[in-house]
């Protein structure tokens, strides 16, 4: 069981994360804002985030770098209404896990924690 922060602001969203990240057999930490977001990633040491780009205080770039600046390889996926191009290009350089576009089905919302995350019997360093 992995422990995947969820970001948005949101909460039909949020809650469809919090449903879907559990059906999946991990534990979901939910935050609506990214500085929560930023301060639930500090004290739950998540081993995934997904993260909104649109948030009302910090747009998902501003949380991406600070999660970067805390733990420099650890795993986000950015959940998108329709990302730009540009956008798409400027979060991959910071080392974005991948993109999800808003309306996701949970299939793909799994393969997306798949290919981000190491398989469950694979050890983790406890960094994160």
């Amino acid at each position: 069981m992995y422990r995947i922060l969820a970001v948005d602001d949101n909460s039909v969203v949020l809650d469809t994360l919090n449903v879907m990240i559990r059906r999946l057999g991990h534990y979901p930490v939910l935050a609506t804002k990214g500085e929560r977001g930023i301060k639930a990633f500090r004290e739950h040491k998540p081993h995934l985030t997904i993260l909104d780009f649109d948030l009302p205080d910090l747009n998902g770039l501003e949380v991406l770098k600070r999660i970067r600046a805390l733990v420099p390889d650890a795993p986000v996926i950015m959940l998108t209404g329709g990302a730009t191009e540009a956008l798409e290009i400027e979060a991959r350089q910071l080392g974005l896990s991948d993109f999800l576009l808003k309306g996701f089905s949970l299939n793909a919302l799994k393969e997306a924690i798949d290919k981000a995350l190491p398989p469950k019997d694979v050890k983790r360093s406890s960094s994160t």
